[in-house]
């Protein structure tokens, strides 16, 4: 009988035996492919977030979309009105009704966008014939007052249809604060190219 029990803690001393019988050797290189797959799956996820994070808004960025609207309509003005371009000034024909005073090329870069995307337009607004010429003595600060309402919207509102209108109505009432008692009857956005 001591035989038996002798075999029986042999075969159970065996399986602790072959742990330990792995050579030293490849334990080494198995930790050492461990540590070094845990670095490179670190890099790898290092690299994912960077392009993601860095990389896809620089390139946005330099390549922004292209994005141009129609230029605005000039709807037809109201009595015998004629409008002139070539300058800043327009000046009618007609009888004395109204006439359109027109400040041309105004870029400015649009607000939120860090000097990547630009507004070039022109803007006119409809005067009678006897508030012309203070348009015409004004037109610098009229022309600020343009550059400043312009330049704080975003690309968003510049592009919305309808918060076009909200803004030509603000710069109505803007400049005829400025020109009163002088008044211009309405604004027309002549050119208006967005990019």
């Amino acid at each position: 009988m001591p035989d038996v029990k002798e075999k029986t803690e042999a075969t159970e001393h065996q399986p602790a035996a072959a742990k330990v019988k792995l050579p030293s050797n490849l334990t080494a290189l198995l930790t050492k492919v461990a540590i070094f797959g845990v670095i490179g799956l670190v890099a790898i996820v290092a690299a994912y977030v960077v392009t993601l994070k860095v990389l896809k808004p620089m390139l946005a960025s330099d390549a922004p979309a292209v994005e141009q609207t129609a230029p605005a309509k000039v709807e037809p003005a109201k009595g015998t009105a004629t409008e002139e371009r070539g300058g800043e000034h327009g000046s009618g024909e007609g009888n004395g009704a109204s006439e359109f005073f027109t400040i041309e090329s105004i870029v400015v870069n649009p607000a939120e966008t860090g000097g990547t995307r630009y507004l070039s337009c022109s803007v006119s607004f409809e005067v009678a014939k006897d508030a012309l010429s203070v348009f015409k003595e004004k037109q610098v600060k009229i022309k600020d007052i343009l550059i400043t309402i312009l330049s704080s919207k975003t690309v968003e509102e510049l592009a919305d249809v309808k918060q076009r209108n909200d803004m030509r109505k603000q710069i109505l009432a803007v400049v005829n604060r400025y020109v009163a008692p002088a008044q211009a009857d309405a604004v027309f956005l002549t050119d208006f190219v967005l990019q």
